[in-house]
Formats: structure tokens, sequence, C-alpha cells
């Protein structure tokens, strides 16, 4: 399943740097960086070295920051101090963990 969903990833991904390789000037490597390490998908703005980003002000890494702290606590504090006999909540609060820690930045 995870080697599907890679290849599936890596192929659309090797698609969206195809088709825009031609209407973006750049250079070899923001194309390696866009297929090595970025995880977006929009290719075009990725490369065009004329878009400037923003730097993130201190309550959105404060935000990131508070909803990690959030994801560690519910995951190996909470999830563990629910009974074994609570299967299904604590798998539960075990997933929000897990979720508050991975997506930490998804949204602001």
């Amino acid at each position: 399943m995870w080697t599907l969903s890679f290849a599936i990833f890596l192929g659309l991904k090797w698609q969206t740097w195809w088709q825009a390789r031609d209407h973006v000037s750049h250079g070899t490597g923001r194309s390696l960086a866009y297929l090595a390490a970025w995880p977006g998908m929009d290719a075009e703005t990725f490369l065009n070295s004329r878009n400037v980003v923003p730097s993130p002000q201190f309550k959105e890494w404060l935000w990131a920051a508070v909803k990690t702290l959030f994801g560690i606590l519910l995951l190996w504090t909470i999830a563990r101090r629910i009974p074994q006999t609570q299967a299904l909540l604590r798998g539960w609060v075990g997933l929000f963990g897990l979720i508050f820690l991975l997506h930490f930045g998804a949204s602001t």
C-alpha cells in the first residue's frame, strides 16, 4: 500500500514538474528541490524565482508550536492514561494526537 501511494505521489510530482519546466525559467537546483524536498504539487509557483514568499509572523510560529505540543500531550500523555479497557477511545485520542503532531502547520 505504501509503495503504491509513494509511486502515485512521485509520478504526479514528476508530471507537474514536466508540464511546468517549459513555462517557467528556473535552474537545476530549483528543479531538484521541487522534486526531492517540496511536499506541494504546484510546480509553476515553486519554480518561479520571482515569487517572494513572506516570512511567517511570530504568532504563526507560536500557533504551530502550540498545535505540536497539543499533539504530543494527546499522544504521549493523555492516551496513555486512558485505561486499556477503553481501547477505542484510546485509539481515537492517539490518532488526534498524531494528526496534531504531524500537521502542525496545515492551517492558521
